[in-house]
């Protein structure tokens, strides 16, 4: 490994460090109103502080340009295919949970546009983007060692989520897998963002909007939805990834 690699991973490494403290440091920043006073701002904020940290550790540290970083991310990739992979994935699921479950009794709009489109877009960024991207495409690292770090960090960070010991375990053990096939999806479509992204927003927002269970573990439909998306999702990278590119009008790169 050269001494670059070694600092690129560095960076990673630092960043995710730092990612375990970002939430206590945005709450103890005071918001002026009416800033103060919107429903998840200071959570929103640590979201800022995570790429802020990890963009400047991967410069400081790393000594990656800002251009190199943006297109390691994946972002400027094709969006388009995407969305149509997104459509046929959550349209059915959202009719399916529509006529078998219930709407969330804590459904707010600011809470699906935080939790269910802000939230898991930050962490496609920080964690797959930056974190796997720096990792796999500027550290060199091989596939595994740089997607089992930063999605086992992923995890930990959802074990509040749990009641008990063996509940925080299920939540961190599937948010962890979760991260795992996030950037796999990632590597499938050539390091593109996006497909992790509609994904991990879809989850989310469906998640959000019905009563599916209070955390990752969830209920029997939630499990059968996620099951189902995830199989679709993996047979559109595997099959059908040029049936996307062509009916989108984009050209594939593979």
């Amino acid at each position: 490994m050269s001494r670059d690699s070694v600092r690129v991973a560095l960076a990673v490494v630092a960043g995710l460090i730092v990612m375990d403290f970002t939430g206590d440091l945005a709450r103890a920043v005071p918001l002026p109103n009416p800033i103060g006073q919107v429903p998840f701002a200071h959570s929103s904020l640590s979201y800022l502080f995570d790429i802020a940290a990890m963009v400047l550790l991967l410069r400081l540290v790393g000594g990656v340009s800002l251009p190199r970083q943006w297109d390691v991310i994946g972002l400027a990739k094709p969006w388009r295919p995407v969305a149509v992979m997104g459509l046929c994935l959550f349209v059915p699921v959202l009719l399916a949970g529509l006529v078998l479950g219930s709407l969330a009794a804590d459904f707010s709009a600011a809470g699906l546009l935080f939790l269910g489109v802000l939230a898991p877009f930050a962490e496609e960024v920080t964690y797959r983007g930056l974190a796997t991207g720096g990792l796999l495409v500027i550290a060199g690292w091989r596939f595994w060692p740089a997607v089992l770090l930063p999605a086992a960090v992923f995890g930990l960070l959802h074990a509040y989520q749990g009641d008990g010991l063996m509940e925080m375990a299920g939540v961190v053990a599937i948010t962890a897998v979760g991260g795992v096939f996030f950037s796999w999806l990632y590597v499938r479509f050539d390091r593109n963002l996006w497909p992790a992204v509609v994904m991990h927003v879809g989850m989310n927002a469906v998640w959000n909007i019905y009563d599916l269970g209070d955390n990752a573990i969830g209920g029997v439909l939630g499990n059968g939805l996620r099951v189902a998306t995830v199989l679709g999702a993996v047979l559109f990278a595997v099959k059908g990834r040029a049936w996307l590119y062509r009916i989108s009008g984009e050209k594939s790169s593979s």
